[in-house]
């Protein structure tokens, strides 16, 4: 798996922008815009560790990056909702990325890229964690990031248990230091 992220610069331009689609008050007229009135995330939300799934079957396409930004202002580590990035063995945990706000990640979308955020939020009842997903897709992908080699095998969302720990930030698992940059490299 490969992940990048970062922050985005805190420009008037880029700030403002992100600020207007993070503010509770705006989204209910984003709502209205995109057909649906009672969107709300759900309290002490939270998404098992999987891979995605890997083609888009309209056109046939597999699924290769995943892109996140984080909406969340004065997010603290307490409201938990980490994002985290597993080994292909499910042994270890490489990264474990505070949803704040502006944050930028991206990482390769195969059979083996483990993450998700699987310990439930402890954010009070009148904040939700935001963040804006992007996908993107290709015609065909190396065999190597495919199960058994086989990149035509349709598969859902593959759902997956840590193997010998059960958090991320148990030492058994941990394969990352909390002082380094946000920008990782994992296989």
């Amino acid at each position: 798996m490969h992940c990048l992220g970062n922050s985005l610069s805190k420009s008037p331009s880029a700030v403002g922008d992100f600020r207007f689609r993070a503010e509770p008050e705006n989204s209910p007229a984003f709502g209205r815009r995109l057909r649906f009135s009672d969107a709300a995330p759900e309290p002490g939300g939270f998404l098992n560790v999987h891979a995605d799934f890997n083609k888009y079957e309209a056109y046939n396409l597999d699924r290769r990056v995943n892109t996140f930004v984080y909406m969340n202002e004065d997010w603290p580590d307490e409201y938990g909702g980490h994002l985290e990035l597993w080994s292909k063995d499910m042994k270890s945990c490489h990264q474990k990325i505070l949803p704040t706000f502006g944050r930028f990640v991206v990482f390769s979308s195969t059979d083996f890229s483990y993450h998700g955020h699987p310990q439930a939020l402890a954010a009070p009842s009148d904040r939700q964690r935001r963040s804006l997903a992007l996908y993107y897709y290709t015609n065909g992908r190396p065999a190597g990031e495919c199960r058994d080699g086989d990149c035509s095998a349709e598969h859902s969302t593959l759902f997956q248990t840590p193997r010998g720990c059960k958090v991320c930030d148990e030492q058994t698992c941990k394969r990352y230091d909390e002082n380094k940059p946000v920008w990782v490299v994992a296989n």
